[in-house]
């Protein structure tokens, strides 16, 4: 994995929500270990605390695209495939019980 470093321009906000969640015991640092599954301290560089952000906000957003895929295929599937799949268990179960 290659690496690199970005210029980020950074709000009040931004800087506020950096310091709490390297800030332990606040709700923004156990959030934070909750989805990241690490722990942040005051110790932690800005960079490395940045980068645990990203790691999380990258995963949110592959959770929320699998999801919206599941839903589509959910969605395109109609009582026809329904009906293949019942028909294939059923000729499994006759199969297994022969």
């Amino acid at each position: 994995m290659t690496s690199s470093r970005a210029p980020v321009p950074l709000t009040e906000q931004d800087r506020e929500l950096l310091e709490a969640i390297r800030t332990p015991g606040t709700p923004e640092n156990v959030a934070v270990q909750a989805l990241a599954g690490q722990t942040l301290s005051p110790e932690t560089s800005t960079s490395a605390a940045l980068h645990t952000l990203i790691d999380v906000a990258r995963n949110a957003v592959l959770e929320e695209v699998m999801a919206t895929g599941y839903a589509a295929l959910a969605a395109a599937h109609d009582d026809e495939d329904h009906a293949f799949r019942r028909a294939a268990r059923r000729r499994t179960a006759e199969v297994a019980a022969d």
